[in-house]
């Protein structure tokens, strides 16, 4: 048993560091392309990033959540036209740019008075802590298209991978269970999501995990997607809402899983615990993956160039997850991170989604009960697939503990983890609700002949 699981082990391991590699060069060959029409089309998105300004809330001041981060979107693209004399290798592992030390108060005015062409005090510094995989679609991309073409088109890979989902969903008649995804599509803002790239990694993320997991047999075994999902968040997010790529996957996992027991019969053969150790691992390997890429990228640029990566790394690791907010002795508690995340839902359109949410699924699960009355085969009710449900409700919560300072100080991006706690709680409802209703023995006959 030992063996077994240490071969699975370093299974896990082999995976990440051909992740890894397969990373590098996949950077090393976007930072081969040339800079001139990258250059080019970063000075033709000049008057778009002028007229969206710094941070725009799309809504007003009142709605947080629809804030868009154009300051961080500034600073992708003044990376991928920096044009240092470094080798290429060295480039996609530093991640530098060029800045101004004084003078400009943020990096978006920055961006813009350097693609205006000044130079007087400008500075080269490194972001190398981070993959920045998005590199690998931003280049290409910006050889051919200005930054409002290229928001446009990930704009429509977004709404494509959202509709593919969503008829995954009802193909596999999980129609009860779409109620929430959309729900928690409505609360996190999907519409802002669209207007920002550097929301959208882990929102495409999320997606494609949904879709592996819907489309895979073998639902009780889907460690290695939850292990890639975990690496592929890494590689390109820059520390937005990560762990929005865990919840949701997880969360159509779990219901993919007792629809599949419950249907089959098979659910009584399994021991209790189970579903909770099938849930706490699959969280375990994401995590695995999440980080262990992570790290790679660390050791890689600290093996490969002459920084210490692997120093700043820690370091910045150290601030993200203290307690002092940003330019100040002040200290954070978990309320006070906890309370900014939850005002950016306390919006009526928010709070009458899942009002509405909870009334529609109360009211199929009434309706379909009263016309089943008449099935004789009670499945037993679950007390562990519950408790897996509100383990996932759980964790956006002790995300937050772990990091207050960047919980706290970006909170109007980091509110959508929570996403996961309304998509697991409204889930949880519906479980809560349908644990006993009766299934008729010829559903299961003909389930088990459908396999």
């Amino acid at each position: 048993m030992l063996k077994k699981e240490a071969i699975q082990w370093l299974k896990y391991f082999i995976i990440i560091l051909f992740s890894a590699f397969i990373g590098c060069i996949l950077m090393t060959l976007a930072y081969s392309l040339p800079i001139s029409s990258i250059e080019h089309n970063a000075k033709a998105s000049i008057d778009f990033m002028k007229q969206e300004g710094v941070n725009p809330q799309l809504l007003g001041d009142s709605y947080v959540s629809s804030q868009i981060d154009t300051y961080t979107d500034a600073w992708m693209i003044r990376m991928a036209v920096y044009n240092g004399s470094e080798n290429v290798l060295e480039k996609s592992l530093l991640n530098k740019y060029t800045g101004f030390s004084e003078g400009i108060a943020d990096v978006h005015d920055g961006t813009i008075q350097y693609l205006e062409g000044r130079r007087d005090g400008a500075e080269t510094y490194n972001y190398a802590r981070y993959w920045h995989g998005y590199m690998v679609f931003l280049k290409p991309l910006m050889t051919l298209f200005d930054y409002a073409d290229i928001i446009a088109i990930y704009r429509s890979v977004c709404l494509a991978l959202t509709i593919f989902v969503c008829l995954m969903i009802v193909k596999k008649q999980h129609y009860i269970f779409a109620i929430p995804f959309v729900a928690v599509l409505i609360c996190i803002d999907f519409w802002t999501i669209s207007f920002s790239m550097q929301y959208m990694w882990v929102y495409m993320v999320s997606m494609i995990g949904i879709m592996l997991i819907l489309t895979r047999k073998k639902k009780e075994d889907c460690k290695y997607v939850f292990l890639c999902i975990g690496i592929l968040t890494s590689f390109g997010d820059f520390l937005t809402y990560p762990l929005f790529a865990l919840g949701l996957p997880l969360t159509i996992y779990l219901i993919e899983r007792k629809m599949k027991y419950e249907l089959n019969g098979s659910y009584l053969n399994k021991k209790n615990y189970y579903a909770i150790w099938d849930t706490l691992y699959n969280i375990l390997i994401w995590f695995v993956g999440y980080l262990g890429m992570w790290l790679m990228k660390w050791i890689f640029a600290s093996l490969l160039t002459s920084e210490n990566i692997i120093k700043d790394g820690l370091d910045a690791l150290a601030f993200r997850t203290g307690e002092v907010t940003d330019g100040s002795d002040e200290i954070i508690t978990f309320m006070d991170v906890i309370r900014k995340n939850v005002s950016c839902y306390l919006k009526w359109v928010d709070v009458i989604t899942v009002v509405i949410s909870v009334i529609i699924i109360v009211f199929i699960v009434k309706k379909r009960m009263k016309c089943e009355r008449e099935n004789i085969c009670i499945v037993r009710s679950n007390i562990y697939d519950i408790v897996s449900l509100l383990i996932v409700m759980l964790l956006p919560f002790v995300w937050f503990f772990v990091s207050k300072n960047h919980s706290d100080n970006h909170f109007w991006m980091t509110f959508r983890i929570l996403g996961v706690s309304i998509m697991a709680g409204l889930v949880l409802l519906t479980v809560w609700l349908i644990q006993n209703k009766s299934v008729s023995p010829a559903d299961i006959n003909n389930n088990k002949m459908a396999r």
